[in-house]
């Protein structure tokens, strides 16, 4: 779990994150506040919900008075869901936002990550950054200023990169190549990037979605935890969540509960660009 020591030194930070005080959170309800500076691009709408602690954030006046109805009738466990996205963007898409979400974010200190680093794990300088194929780790930030890789016949195969956010707060992206996942190699780069974060007298962050299951269980697994979850409103067209992803077990029969003809049928192919 994650400690009250550091719970403490990261709300100035989620205060940053936000935009606006904790103490305007809600204990029962959400206010839907009205925030004085830009999000910032592609941002548009924050709902953030810290145990029983909420908040909308946006930066349009008359889009926060079309939620705060909708959001007074809803309970905030709902809003943070699949039917949350879908009934925020009834009032949000005519703003050209549409909501995506929820993402969790999991912190970590020394009292959670382990200093015990794979001797595979080694640092990946800037120019070697510049060499890899986003597309294909597409959770790393391809401007991070900081990497941890495993390499296999000379050939990075998995990726930690590390971005600055406001301090004290460093953000950890991971992904392993197709051919290399479930030989905890994810666990390995995570668990040094967020070891060298510690190092550094910072705390690192990684972000993710519930329906990554792999990815979850990888963060966790290297000592990262639980904090607080957010909707966020995009610039740009509306996504829906994917299937989640991974299984219960190594081997166990997955069904889906509806049969295909049950299945949307309005749901289109992302587009490549």
């Amino acid at each position: 779990m994650i400690t009250e020591k550091l719970q403490k030194q990261l709300r100035p930070w989620l205060e940053i994150y936000s935009g606006v005080p904790l103490a305007s959170f809600g204990l029962e309800s959400m206010p839907v506040l009205l925030r004085s500076q830009p999000l910032g691009e592609p941002t548009g709408l924050l709902a953030i919900r810290l145990g029983q602690q909420s908040a909308m954030v946006v930066d349009d006046a008359d889009l926060a008075l079309k939620l705060q109805p909708l959001v007074d009738d809803l309970h905030p466990d709902t809003i943070f869901s699949t039917f949350g996205i879908f009934e925020l963007s009834r009032l949000t898409l005519s703003h050209g936002i549409s909501v995506w979400g929820p993402n969790w974010f999991l912190f970590g200190d020394n009292t959670t990550v382990s200093d015990r680093i794979d001797n595979r794990v080694e640092k990946i300088s800037q120019v070697e950054l510049t060499e890899v194929d986003f597309k294909e780790f597409w959770h790393c930030d391809p401007d991070a200023a900081d990497g941890f890789g495993i390499r296999e016949d000379e050939k990075i195969v998995a990726l930690a990169t590390v971005i600055d956010r406001e301090p004290p707060v460093c953000e950890i992206g991971m992904e392993v190549s197709q051919d290399s996942q479930g030989k905890g190699l994810g666990r390995s780069v995570v668990t040094a990037a967020a070891r060298w974060i510690l190092d550094t007298d910072r705390v690192p962050l990684a972000v993710v979605a519930p329906f990554n299951v792999p990815s979850t269980r990888t963060l966790r697994s290297s000592g990262l935890e639980y904090m607080f979850q957010c909707m966020e409103g995009k610039k740009g067209r509306f996504h829906v969540p994917p299937q989640p992803l991974g299984s219960p077990t190594v081997g166990a029969q997955m069904y889906n509960y509806y049969p295909e003809w049950a299945m949307n049928k309005d749901i289109k192919e992302k587009p490549d660009s």
